[in-house]
């Protein structure tokens, strides 16, 4: 990939001042330009997963062009990494490979998440060189239960593209994406050492957003045996040399700092406060620890950066509003299961942003 023609001694100064000055401008609730973006190309998907989101609230079609990408980028000169990851299958999306080439002739890295099923051999040969990371969504290694959760895929088609890639593609960083389910997660280490036998680098679980009751029920947080399937994929992974990433046993508030640093923005072009808010373009109601929230999505919606341009938006009084509803809920801290349940039962929804303080992501609880 073609990087930019500065000079490398003129990057490295950059990086040194991003990294002393940015946490001094994140006080203040403004924030520098983005280094990297989540960029959601497609609504579209080739599969009807048991546990997605989509199932709750079905997203109308919409694909971004690739105008509409360029005219994105053209606002962000100081990127330097593109994920694209949302509520559909980037693959279905007829401009992913155009996209791609605008990205890679800017020397913008890229990432994208993808459910694996189409990322044959053909299309693997025709990723441009700025893609560095690929994170494919596998459950788990057993082909029943693979098939039973994700309607339409076939396991046995998602691994044979798994081996072409790292055949293909050996410089791709290749992370494997488990969502932990009553039925999965029993196979977290199995996981693990599938991961390793198709060159990956990085196997990563994430617990399953509860949207909707029955994704409700299908959320392990807090169950007994969690914890220890989940030290067996970590000593599975240290023994073989993996990188593992994982929830802790209980929950605990952490450090988010999207509104700062990684915005989202849709298909549509709506660019939110966070990426968590992302996960459902209309209606959804959380249900988890007995306390149903029905989810302010439309809160977080800065702006459109398609209409309102992202400079205008990205620290307005809006997006700093945002920011500091995050920096609030951090002050307050916590760190069990139980002031979740509390916290969630008190909050008044009806303020603006008033979610971070519950956000399950941010505990831990759920992505």
């Amino acid at each position: 990939m073609e990087r930019r023609s500065e000079p490398r001694w003129k990057r490295k100064v950059a990086r040194w001042l991003r990294k002393r000055l940015g946490p001094l401008v994140e006080r203040t609730r403004y924030a520098l330009p983005p280094r990297a973006i989540g960029l959601e190309i497609t609504r579209t998907c080739n599969l009807g997963c048991r546990v997605c989101p989509r199932r709750e609230a079905m997203p109308p079609p919409k694909d971004l062009t690739v105008d509409e990408v360029g005219h994105v980028l053209a606002q962000l000169p100081r990127l330097r990494l593109l994920n694209i990851v949302g509520f559909g299958e980037p693959l279905t999306s007829p401009h992913f490979f155009d996209i791609l080439g605008l990205a890679d002739s800017r020397g913008i890295e890229v990432a994208f998440t993808t459910n694996g099923t189409l990322l044959d051999a053909a299309r693997i040969e025709r990723l441009p060189a700025c893609v560095s990371y690929v994170y494919v969504s596998v459950d788990t290694p057993v082909p029943e239960k693979f098939e039973e959760l994700r309607s339409g895929a076939r396991f046995e088609a998602v691994h044979e593209n798994l081996r072409a890639l790292r055949r293909l593609r050996p410089d791709l960083r290749l992370a494997l994406q488990g969502v932990l389910t009553r039925a999965t997660v029993v196979d977290a280490a199995a996981l693990v050492r599938f991961a390793a036998s198709v060159g990956a680098r990085t196997a990563s679980f994430l617990h399953v957003d509860p949207i909707g009751e029955e994704n409700g029920r299908e959320s392990v947080v807090g169950e007994a045996g969690v914890a220890a399937c989940l030290q067996e994929a970590r000593e599975a992974a240290r023994r073989l040399g993996l990188h593992i990433t994982a929830p802790e046993a209980e929950p605990r508030l952490r450090t988010c700092r999207a509104p700062w640093r990684e915005p989202h923005i849709a298909a549509d072009g709506t660019i939110r406060a966070c990426c968590f808010m992302t996960r459902s373009p209309g209606a959804a109601t959380e249900c988890l620890l007995d306390e149903p929230l029905a989810l302010p999505l439309d809160q977080y919606v800065v702006g459109n950066v398609l209409r309102d341009g992202f400079r205008a938006l990205w620290n307005s009084r809006t997006f700093r509003l945002a920011r500091r509803s995050v920096q609030r809920a951090e002050r307050v801290g916590g760190a069990s299961l139980e002031e979740l349940r509390e916290r969630r039962k008190r909050v008044d929804l009806s303020a603006r942003f008033a979610y971070c303080a519950v956000c399950l992501w941010r505990w831990g609880c759920a992505c």
